[in-house]
């Protein structure tokens, strides 16, 4: 018997949304802090002139299954080859997410066929930013309606979650975020 109480959607949720804010914290932190002191400025120095106010970040949540369906994979890479050269130099990640195999077992053997798939896929189209396979299925929740981006606003001080395929409005919504 298992006296284990289900967590509730909404405390899912924001363990979600605290979860990301870690990450692009520490992604921040990383970018800018760690450079700036490995490279012999103090952070001061090495941020003059440059507002960190206007930083964006794009995470992608890739759904595994996406690989199998080639309309949603498609959408996904036109919008990111949309993106072009100059947002490859902003902070874009990506995390895989796919489905907990039904027997423990099959874990290892599952994973290493992701990580080639995934390999193969960032080869052959491109992709200029890291993807980290979700091996605990922290972020699985974010991908229940499939894969998405969110973009993350310190500017406007805004969160966005967009789910592929993307409508042109949001597109053009996420291009200008990026820009302005």
């Amino acid at each position: 018997m298992n006296n284990v109480e289900p967590i509730s959607r909404t405390v899912r949720k924001k363990y979600y949304i605290l979860l990301i804010l870690m990450i692009v914290g520490l992604i921040l932190s990383k970018a800018y802090a760690l450079d700036g002191l490995i490279g012999g400025q103090t952070l001061q120095q090495k941020n003059q002139g440059y507002d960190l106010v206007h930083h964006k970040l794009l995470l992608f949540i890739i759904d595994f299954k996406s690989f199998m369906c080639l309309s949603c994979l498609n959408s996904f890479l036109e919008f990111y080859h949309t993106l072009g050269c100059s947002f490859e130099e902003r902070m874009m990640w990506g995390i895989l997410v796919f489905d907990k195999p039904v027997k423990m077992e099959e874990e290892d053997l599952s994973i290493k066929i992701i990580e080639k798939k995934l390999r193969g896929f960032i080869r052959a189209n491109n992709i200029k930013f890291p993807i980290i396979i979700d091996r605990f299925h922290i972020f699985e929740g974010l991908a229940q309606e499939g894969t998405a981006v969110i973009l993350f606003d310190h500017q406007k001080k805004a969160v966005r979650k967009y789910v592929f395929p993307l409508r042109p409005m949001q597109i053009r919504e996420i291009i200008e975020s990026m820009i302005h």
